[in-house]
This record gives C-alpha cells, sequence and structure tokens, in this order.
C-alpha cells in the first residue's frame, strides 16, 4: 500500500513504534497536525517547514528511536515532496503516480510491500480532507520550506487519523464519525484543539456544526 508524501513527510514504520511505545498515541502526541497517514506498514506525518520536521524528529529521539545511523536513516525518514529521501533509507521505497496532464503525485511504501505500486488515487493513502486541488497548490518558497495556495488544515489537529479515498465535498456521516474518533484520541492524549473551549471541550460551531475546511 502507499502513503502520499507532500510536502516533508517524516515515515516510521509500525514495528519500530510498537517496538518502542506501549501505544500508538505516545507517538501521536509527537504530530500537532491532521496529517497523520498509515497502512499495515507505515506511519506518515506531513510537515511544511524543515523547523517541524526537526522538531518532530527530537520528539522522536526522546521516545527511543534512533533516527539516523551512519549517514543512512535507522527507525525514521525523511522525504521532501520534489527532492526525494534527503538521506539513503533501506526500508522505503519513494515514486509518483501518473495523474494525466497534471503533475504526478509523489508517494512512499515499504520495500517487501506485496500489493505494488498504486494504479489509482483510490490506492494510496492520504490525510482527511485531502484534496488534489489542494495537494497541487503546494508550492515550495525561496527558503526551501513549502507553502500552500488554498486553505488547508495543517494548523489544526481535527481529522487526526488517515484514510482511503475518496473522501471530499461535504462530510459524509461516515466521515464525521471518524473525524469524531480522532478528536476523542487527541483529547485522550491531552491535546486541545484550537476551536475547544476552556472547559477542553468543543465550542459549538455555525452551520450546523460542519467541520472547517
Amino acid at each position: 500500500m502507499a502513503i502520499i508524501a507532500e510536502g516533508f513527510s517524516v515515515f516510521v514504520r509500525r514495528q519500530t513504534v510498537y517496538a518502542n511505545l506501549r501505544t500508538g498515541l505516545d507517538y501521536y502526541k509527537t504530530i500537532q497536525n491532521p496529517s497523520i497517514g498509515a497502512d499495515p506498514d507505515l506511519y506518515r506525518a506531513g510537515f511544511l517547514t524543515m523547523k517541524d520536521v526537526e522538531e518532530h524528529l527530537e520528539a522522536l529521539r526522546g521516545l527511543g528511536f534512533q533516527v539516523e545511523r551512519d549517514g543512512r536513516f535507522e527507525d525514521a525518514c525523511v522525504v521532501d515532496q520534489h527532492a526525494g529521501l534527503l538521506k539513503p533509507c533501506s526500508w522505503i521505497l519513494r515514486d509518483h503516480l501518473e495523474m494525466g496532464d497534471g503533475p504526478p503525485i509523489p508517494y512512499c511504501r515499504m520495500v517487501d510491500d506485496e500489493d505494488g505500486p498504486p494504479e489509482t488515487l483510490e490506492d494510496m493513502t492520504v490525510p482527511n480532507l485531502w484534496t488534489l486541488e489542494g495537494h497541487r497548490s503546494i508550492r515550495p518558497n525561496p527558503a526551501g520550506d513549502y507553502e500552500p495556495a488554498l486553505s488547508r488544515t495543517y494548523n489544526t489537529p481535527k481529522e487526526a487519523f488517515g484514510r482511503r479515498l475518496p473522501i471530499a465535498g461535504t462530510p459524509t456521516k461516515k466521515m464525521r464519525e471518524v473525524i469524531r474518533k480522532g478528536r476523542e484520541a487527541w483529547r485522550a492524549a491531552g491535546i486541545r484543539m484550537l476551536d475547544d473551549g476552556p472547559d477542553g471541550m468543543p465550542s459549538p460551531q455555525p452551520g450546523g456544526g460542519r467541520p472547517r475546511r
């Protein structure tokens, strides 16, 4: 299975997470945005700046991860949307999914992944509320960081867990349930969301309580 690798992506293997941590919640605490994606083998967290990447890697080191060894990525792997792997890594493959006349979609998967490369977007794991238009709007700036031209949700830890396409447009009942469970998991981990009230509970949202895009 493949996971999108837009902006800056930090990949870790599930086996590494569970070898170092009792539960995945300790891993989720190191990520302050809703960019998490997962398949049976990998977790992916997305970032727009290298500063945020370094903070995430430092948090992983604090949990016992050995990020690098002898100039190669070991327990985590950093992938740039355009430059690819920032250091060699033995357990991950990076490639692109061709999308007609549009720019190809970068993704990563395990070296021993039995599913093979994705043939369509439906074969790829992406964050909640991800859209192709939003992805194509991300551009690197002169500082080497990424900036989305369209409104994104990287700064609000709402939809914390990855999903399979298609989910776009008006939230469905299933999607709202995924969002609700994700928010509960973040609160259980001690992380307050931006629209929470002083008591830690969600504030009423206008317009029928639909999630902000």
